[in-house]
């Protein structure tokens, strides 16, 4: 868990929407905050620090008082009032995103659909994040998800599927 604070903080943050940080050599990576406290200026973002990516490396190397440049926020996932369930779809980079959404908006219905490359990693931070109801996959188990996803939709124009994270999954 990262945590960034500072006065352009201090702003409204609408659970779903994303900032981006600015890295080395002005690459951006973009963040969804779990929990944003508009008073103090503070926001925490689950950071997926696995392999050798820029934004990885950034986070392994950000130290405390480090200056941090950051967009946003910005409309990235925004739920209307009438929806009344949710099937959501992602994978250890968005877990953070899931978090914020089912944490803001307690009259939802979710069902979490989520893909890992670890997922015995990955189970003890849904655990964390009060998503352990969840369903936890590997990459080659994404047609069970499917098959879950298919059961449970109902075209009513109150369920909406939201897909997120790396395009290959």
């Amino acid at each position: 868990m990262l945590t960034i604070q500072g006065k352009k903080l201090k702003k409204e943050w609408i659970p779903g929407q994303k900032i981006q940080v600015q890295l080395k050599d002005d690459q951006m990576r973009s963040y969804t905050p779990c929990s944003w406290d508009s008073k103090a200026g503070v926001m925490q973002t689950l950071v997926y620090m696995h392999g050798k990516g820029p934004g990885a490396l950034w986070a392994r190397d950000v130290k405390p008082l480090n200056k941090v440049v950051i967009l946003g926020p910005k409309k990235s996932l925004t739920l209307e009032e009438e929806t009344k369930t949710v099937l959501f779809f992602g994978d250890e980079t968005t877990f953070g995103l899931a978090h914020a959404i089912k944490k803001n908006y307690p009259e939802t219905i979710f069902h979490f659909y989520m893909e890992a490359n670890d997922t015995g990693e990955s189970s003890a931070i849904l655990k964390k994040f009060d998503l352990e109801d969840a369903l936890l996959v590997s990459l080659d188990q994404l047609d069970l998800i499917s098959q879950e996803m298919t059961k449970i939709f109902k075209d009513d124009g109150f369920t909406r599927i939201v897909l997120s994270g790396k395009q290959q999954s």
